[in-house]
């Protein structure tokens, strides 16, 4: 906790500096999470995310294939980034968070697939059940 509001302290205290210093708390900087409506949304995803690209049970490239991002995104650059790490965030994130080579693959920028950016409505569908009707008790 002390290492996250440091680091956000000598960035200027801005909500984008809060996001670039998540990896602090095993999560992939997000420069825009504080910006969001959503934000415990966009943080369980980043979580998940990261739970399995540090999952070092499973080859690198099946661990970003598994992450469902928009095909021919950044899945690319994440492998070479990736590569010859060690599977741990808090490690790696920094180098997205500090490094200008890498600032792309900030979690912000990230693209899932089949995410849809209109929320504001619900689709309800109703099937007919066809059951008898109950009779009343004697």
């Amino acid at each position: 906790m002390v290492d996250y509001l440091l680091t956000v302290s000598k960035n200027g205290y801005t909500p984008e500096a809060a996001g670039a210093a998540l990896y602090c708390f095993g999560l992939v900087p997000d420069l825009t999470v504080f910006h969001e409506a959503e934000i415990e949304k966009r943080l369980s995803r980043n979580w998940n995310a990261v739970a399995v690209l540090d999952d070092p049970a499973s080859p690198l490239l099946g661990r970003i294939q598994k992450l469902a991002l928009e095909p021919d995104s950044i899945q690319r650059r994440l492998f070479v980034f990736l590569r010859g790490r060690k599977p741990s965030c808090r490690l790696w994130g920094r180098d997205i968070a500090h490094s200008p080579e890498w600032s792309d693959l900030s979690f912000d920028q990230w693209k899932f697939a089949g995410d849809v950016e209109d929320t504001a409505g619900v689709r309800l569908v109703l099937d007919a059940l066809d059951l008898p009707l109950q009779t009343p008790d004697q």
